[in-house]
């Protein structure tokens, strides 16, 4: 599929592909790139940022290693909840993630139901153990998600065209 970025006022007009190359038969979309191009960057974002706040870097890369294929999975469920009448007749294409259908509020609804598991838990094992260490540490793992995160949605919403 070809899509035309033109700039009329500079004479200028770009065709552009929405798939990047093809491995064997399979055709590699830019979409796909761009998001796994944004997991990278809000990766290392958030792996140099750890460690201000009390982090380590092994607990963030098992934090990623859980939350990243939970985020694709409920962006699937969220899309897939959305298109019902797509997908109703032919329940073995809510499976084929390849065929495309992610919505990324999906991807937002699971991050903050973890955040707010994770807070809770860390509150609840703070209260029975009568510290508050356990609370203030769930808390700080928010802070270097969050921007993380940002720049994440904006390497990734490129591919949207």
């Amino acid at each position: 599929m070809q899509q035309v970025v033109s700039f009329p006022g500079l004479g200028l007009e770009f065709h552009l592909s929405n798939i990047a190359f093809h491995i064997a038969s399979k055709p590699i979309y830019w979409y796909g790139i761009l998001i796994m191009c944004g997991v990278i960057l809000a990766v290392v974002y958030a792996s140099r940022r750890c460690s201000a706040f009390g982090i380590k870097q092994d607990d963030m890369y098992d934090c990623v290693l859980f939350a990243v294929p939970l985020g694709i999975v409920c962006a699937r469920i969220y899309y897939v909840i959305f298109e019902w009448e797509q997908y109703k007749n032919d329940l073995s294409e809510v499976f084929a993630i390849w065929h495309g259908g992610l919505a990324i509020y999906g991807g937002i609804l699971v991050r903050f139901w973890v955040d707010g598991a994770i807070s809770l838990t860390a509150k609840h094992m703070a209260v029975r153990r009568r510290r508050r260490g356990a609370w203030s540490s769930a808390k700080h793992w928010r802070k270097p998600a969050q921007p993380a995160i940002i720049r994440h949605f904006f390497m990734s919403r490129h591919g949207t065209w």
